[in-house]
């Protein structure tokens, strides 16, 4: 037998760099999808957010204009006595239920009738203008004020708030 050279060739070539890239590549690819996703998410929570704000908003508007239309007065003339008296600790609602007990006073006073009718003679409150039409709210608002400065009684101020503006009288 003869001694002959055998000669293997081993020849290696590294081809993890180009598996590492594709994995890398694959996982760059996930992360732009998740972070398109998560901002897509993002996004749409702000929209619906934004929509949530402009729906509340527009609620807020259209009772407030119910509500002046119910009392007799302009939206901005009640915006003005609800921050007036929201800086008095008084809450909107209870304004606004004191408010319409009022126009409904001066409406019954002006025809005559009334459980607030002798507190308007007694402190010389008008419910009816010149011309004869009835009075606005905030016109009786102005002179029951008036009327209220001049009292030193407690009691009596009491009794003429209440028969102004009901039961919430006494917080207005």
């Amino acid at each position: 037998m003869a001694n002959k050279d055998v000669k293997i060739s081993i020849k290696a070539t590294n081809n993890t760099k180009k598996a590492f890239r594709a994995v890398t590549a694959g996982l760059m690819t996930i992360k732009r999808a998740a972070f398109s996703m998560k901002s897509a998410i993002g996004l749409a929570a702000g929209v619906a957010g934004l929509g949530y704000l402009v729906k509340k908003s527009m609620d807020a508007t259209d009772s407030m204009a119910k509500v002046s239309r119910s009392i007799g007065i302009s939206v901005t003339e009640l915006q003005r006595l609800r921050h007036a008296a929201s800086i008095g600790g008084l809450e909107a609602k209870s304004l606004d239920k004191a408010m319409q007990k009022l126009a409904i006073n001066i409406s019954d006073v002006a025809s005559g009738t009334g459980i607030a009718k002798e507190a308007f003679d007694r402190y010389g409150i008008s419910s009816k203008n010149i011309d004869g039409s009835t009075r606005s709210v905030t016109d009786v608002l102005g002179q029951a004020a008036t009327a209220l400065e001049t009292m030193t009684n407690e009691t009596d101020r009491a009794s003429f708030v209440y028969d102004l503006f009901g039961a919430r009288g006494a917080k207005v």
